[in-house]
């Protein structure tokens, strides 16, 4: 007589064993990255971690949100979204870990929320099985959304605020309902822009997919309205930039297997290209996938934090492809294989490569130590010119900028701008020595990386670079394989 208990108690074991298994690569795959970092050296990953971990020192520090940052754009009024530097100080008080330590844990925590909740609402929307599966294999392996868990950043807490919003909402109870409502009205508290995409992505769920959400939606973006419009009594409006903030951008941007930090995966890309094509059954939600992938792919131009919602948008279009892939009447069962498997290995070997190169993402080893030297060795409170991409890291050196990333509500940046680009590319001493007088610069720090971008296919004898080597002023003060420091005195010294 069979053993019906013993077998399903073996089946029940192997599910469990297998499912553990599971978490466990799931936790390893994305701790990869900051493991790596961490055992060499170098850090917290990504500009926004360090903008970040300042402005939640400030807040600590201030026992309250100051009024006042004295550091950035040499300085400015408090005016930041600071929902995340103001969670990183609430969970660091309660659990008594250090900033730093904080930095670290919750975006790997919220990393592996937001692949959970991926695979729940796919589930939810009734999708097939190992389509669910397969988008969630092909999100799991994804260079951007490693990266995303990786990096001190508001997008991976938003994007779980997104997620647990929509989930919720997905059910008709009003708890549910309440809570959801919540999540979404929170976002413009740690995003201002990410708070007007969300609007947009919610608006054209229930007017293509579910109808039934609709005044729910409509209602929550009117109070996400709301909180813009007292943001605008309260701060007023601020200048509108007029320069280019991705000059260099390139397609290379949106691959990793071409060298971006956070770009998608090449083999995702192209099995979403064959997911796209094929889908069939549900037209609205593909017009919808479409929709806002215009949208992303247009702000991904100009910012980088859309490039990871485009992310999810290729993995579920991915996990489609990869099943029409499999289910597609092949003349030749060798080819299918062969195309299955070079497709699988590549990307676990993209993904790979990509943990493998973590430590040489920015900042890297020799930011690192330019930016210990500028602490270590210049006055608190200094102003240091560099590239706007520099300029959380000389903050969070403790010194003065000129302008940095976060432009919005920041004084006069586009005159910043104009400024620093006759500077950059000055061809005499009176344009050099009006910058110097007018922002009172003690120090200029340049990469080779910024240094590349700047005077590419330029003649360097003729700008800056000449009269740093050549005028007594500047001294070159530390140096190593990137990273060059100048120290400004005045004349009479």
């Amino acid at each position: 007589m069979t053993n019906t208990k013993g077998i399903n108690f073996i089946k029940w074991d192997a599910n469990f064993i297998f499912l553990i298994l599971l978490i466990f690569g799931l936790i390893l795959i994305i701790i990869s990255p900051t493991i790596i970092r961490q055992l060499n050296g170098v850090g917290l990953l990504g500009q926004e971690s360090y903008l970040n971990y300042r402005l939640a020192n400030l807040i600590k520090e201030n026992r309250g949100i100051p009024n006042y940052d004295d550091l950035s754009f040499g300085g400015r009024y408090f005016i930041y979204a600071v929902g995340w530097p103001v969670f990183l100080v609430l969970f660091s008080t309660l659990t008594k870990l250090s900033l730093e330590n904080t930095s670290i844990i919750l975006p790997i925590f919220f990393g592996l929320m937001n692949i959970i909740m991926f695979y729940l609402i796919l589930k939810n929307l009734l999708l097939r099985r190992l389509q669910v599966y397969a988008s969630s294999f092909f999100l799991l392996l994804s260079p951007a959304f490693l990266y995303l868990g990786s990096a001190s950043s508001a997008t991976v807490f938003i994007i779980f605020l997104l997620f647990l919003g929509f989930y919720l909402q997905l059910t008709s109870k009003p708890i549910n309902l309440a809570i959801s409502f919540i999540c979404f009205i929170l976002i413009p508290l740690f995003s201002y822009s990410q708070g007007i995409l969300i609007s947009i992505l919610l608006l054209l769920y229930g007017l293509l997919i579910n109808r039934k959400r609709l005044k729910f939606l409509i209602l929550t973006i009117f109070v996400i309205s709301l909180i813009y419009i007292f943001y605008y009594i309260n701060y007023g409006g601020f200048e509108q930039i007029k320069f280019n903030v991705t000059e260099n951008f390139s397609v290379v941007n949106y691959f990793a297997e071409f060298g971006s930090d956070y770009g998608i995966g090449i083999f995702s890309a192209f099995l979403a290209v064959v997911g796209l094509i094929k889908m069939k059954t549900n037209k609205l939600f593909k017009v919808y996938l479409i929709l806002l992938s215009i949208i992303l792919l247009i702000l991904i131009k100009y910012l980088t934090w859309p490039i990871f919602y485009f992310n999810f948008v290729i993995c579920i279009l991915a996990g489609y492809g990869l099943v029409v892939l499999l289910r597609f009447k092949w003349e030749s069962k060798l080819i299918k294989k062969t195309t299955i498997a070079v497709i699988l290995f590549g990307t676990f070997a993209s993904t790979f490569l990509y943990i493998s190169r973590a430590e040489s993402f920015e900042p890297n080893i020799y930011l690192i130590e330019g930016m210990k030297y500028l602490a270590e060795e210049g006055e608190p409170y200094q102003t240091v010119f560099s590239h706007y991409d520099l300029g959380y890291y000389i903050n969070f050196a403790g010194m003065k900028n000129i302008f940095d990333r976060y432009f919005l509500y920041a004084p006069k940046p586009n005159k910043r701008y104009a400024d620093s680009r006759a500077f950059i590319y000055a061809e005499d001493l009176e344009t050099i020595n009006q910058f110097l007088k007018d922002y009172s610069i003690d120090y200029i720090f340049i990469d080779k990386k910024r240094y590349n971008e700047l005077y590419k296919d330029k003649m360097v004898n003729r700008y800056l670079p000449f009269y740093l080597d050549i005028d007594k002023r500047f001294r070159l003060v530390y140096k190593n394989e990137e990273v060059y420091l100048w120290r400004v005195y005045s004349i009479d010294d």
